[in-house]
């Protein structure tokens, strides 16, 4: 498992790895970016993890992202979170 602190988009953004785990929190304005920036190192299986989906940001967001056939949304906790899952 490996943690990065500090900005995603800097932190990530030659990120070249097969991605288990994605947690996306925080500002809900960069879910949308972060996802496409990482998407290609997606594999079936893998986990996104998205928090406060209730939040309108996060609601534009994971509209977009049920419109692709290639994932599937599972909403937890009331509503508060969702997951996504790579086919």
């Amino acid at each position: 498992m490996e943690v990065r602190i500090g900005d995603a988009m800097e932190t990530l953004k030659n990120h070249n790895e097969p991605i288990d785990l994605l947690l996306l929190d925080g500002w809900k304005d960069l879910y949308s970016p972060l996802f496409k920036m990482l998407e290609p190192n997606f594999k079936p299986g893998t986990l996104i993890y998205v928090d406060n989906a209730y939040m309108a940001a996060s609601r534009a967001f994971l509209k977009t992202i049920s419109q692709n056939k290639n994932y599937r949304l599972e909403s937890k906790a009331e509503g508060k979170v969702v997951l996504i899952l790579t086919k």
